[in-house]
């Protein structure tokens, strides 16, 4: 009995610990790999005035929240790469906590604890914690939605201070990416199934949380628009990519196959004690299952019409999988030993395969490096890529980088290179003038097939004037450089 009461004496204290633990995690490694992928594009619109950040973002994929957020916190910080990843790594630590007051307060002690130290060791959310990007805010504020949800819809919670909190964060929500209507529609139809009741008192939030996107709400559709176009996402590949997503939730094949085992197990269970007809009972694990199952299959769908179905999109969900996880754990072991030995097990197997340091298959350093070895006042580098351009200037010259001229994307940034003997080169006519001057070496450097092939202009041109001396593929697959001379005549 006394350990006992220590134990429910120290249960105060948890949310402080998975906090600390989470720091302890995802700060360790956070600046080991390179800026880069899309986080250049955040920072460097960040360093934006308001209202030309604003303009900017109006024609991008994601909405501005991060950005004006990140806007504010570099103008504190600074652009280095522990400050720019300290605000998305909060962000990430904020999140078990979150889901352990939301699992605890809507279904058990238990279901809080577990679900909480899942998300701690999840690799998807620690990957996008080194990620100066939007996907831990979107946790979070989804998190955030739902608790505030909970807490306004049942009538001995109903208070008008969390009716404002429900409406602030689920427009944040919105705010921050597209994907986030999920989630508000998800609780209209949980309203409609379970609580048609209080759907006209919620659609007063609603009505709220409307008027204060309108701002943002003709860009949905045009955004939409576009995508029907087509993305750069690939369309599916069958049930491999449906795995492959769970894999990415699971962190290792073999947890992946354990917990489609105890997904399956439980559809049996189910099914043969004609339990399902008791999930009318508990009306919030059906809102669990439809957080998580409703967009894996859907989204998996849809993606062969709007390729769209890639981890960082659905990580929204990632916090309903570990719950169903736990409620599947409950429902095959009645026994509390059995169902805490197997949650247990699952949990030091999260821990186990959690990868502290991500892999971001960038080889930025590399590249800089080579650059930096062979460049002087007669070196000539052509950046073949443009979606590399922000990434070359970060870690070449921040002060480049910084240099930002409103309304003109990368335009002053991309003024300094040059006059720094750094292209990119956009036509491949350019080389022709630039390679008639002093140049006598020259690095080529680029990410996409096209731009490498043999017969691309560029490098066809290269070719022809000069010798050259080394090709580098370096890790990471889509990063080549060449280093050419001077070809004797």
């Amino acid at each position: 009995m006394l350990k006992k009461a220590h134990i429910y004496k120290a249960i105060p204290y948890f949310p402080l610990f998975i906090f600390l633990l989470n720091i302890g995690l995802k700060f360790f490694y956070l600046t080991t790999a390179a800026i880069g992928h899309d986080e250049p594009f955040s920072i460097y619109y960040a360093q934006f005035d308001l209202g030309p950040l604003l303009t900017e973002l109006k024609n991008g994929n994601n909405p501005p929240l991060f950005e004006i957020v990140l806007h504010f916190w570099v103008k504190l910080f600074g652009i280095s790469p522990f400050s720019v990843r300290l605000l998305p790594a909060l962000f990430a630590c904020l999140c078990p906590v979150m889901l352990y007051y939301f699992a605890k307060r809507n279904f058990s002690l238990r279901v809080g604890i577990a679900s909480s130290l899942l998300l701690t060791f999840s690799d998807l959310l620690l990957y996008y914690s080194h990620d100066c990007r939007v996907y831990s805010l979107f946790v979070l504020l989804s998190l955030l939605s739902f608790y505030y949800y909970f807490e306004v819809l049942y009538n001995d919670r109903r208070i008008f201070g969390k009716q404002i909190l429900f409406v602030v964060f689920s427009t944040l929500l919105i705010y921050s990416h597209y994907f986030g209507f999920f989630i508000l529609v998800f609780q209209g139809i949980y309203l409609l199934l379970f609580n048609r009741k209080q759907f006209l008192k919620m659609g007063i939030n609603y009505l709220f949380v409307l008027v204060f996107y309108l701002p943002c709400i003709l860009n949905v559709f045009t955004r939409f628009g576009a995508s029907v176009k087509g993305t750069w996402v690939e369309p599916p590949l069958g049930i491999e990519s449906l795995y492959n997503m769970l894999w990415s939730f699971s962190n290792a094949p073999v947890i992946t196959v354990t917990c489609i085992v105890i997904l399956f197990f439980t559809g049996i269970k189910t099914v043969i004690n004609k339990a399902y007809s008791k999930l009318k009972e508990n009306s919030l694990t059906i809102l669990i299952l439809g957080w998580f199952l409703i967009p894996f299959f859907g989204m998996f769908f849809i993606s062969y019409w709007v390729p769209m179905y890639i981890s960082r999109y659905f990580i929204f969900a990632l916090p309903a999988y570990y719950i169903l996880l736990i409620l599947c754990a409950e429902t095959l072991f009645k026994k509390t030993v059995y169902c805490n030995a197997l949650l247990a097990i699952l949990i030091l197997c999260f821990a186990f395969t959690n990868q502290l340091n991500p892999d971001k298959k960038q080889p930025i350093f590399e590249a800089l490096y080579i650059i930096k070895q062979h460049k002087d006042n007669n070196t000539l580098v052509v950046v073949g890529s443009a979606e590399i351009l922000p990434t070359i200037a970060y870690h070449y010259n921040k002060a480049y980088f910084s240099s930002v001229s409103d309304g003109e994307e990368y335009h002053l940034t991309d003024s300094l290179l040059r006059a720094d003997n750094v292209y990119c080169i956009y036509n491949p006519a350019e080389i022709e003038h630039l390679l008639r001057g002093k140049f006598t070496k020259v690095i080529y450097i680029a990410v996409d097939e096209k731009s490498n092939a043999p017969n691309y202009p560029l490098i066809s041109r290269l070719n022809a004037a000069y010798n050259l001396a080394k090709q580098d593929e370096l890790k990471g697959g889509r990063w080549h450089i060449r280093f050419y001379t001077l070809r004797k005549q």
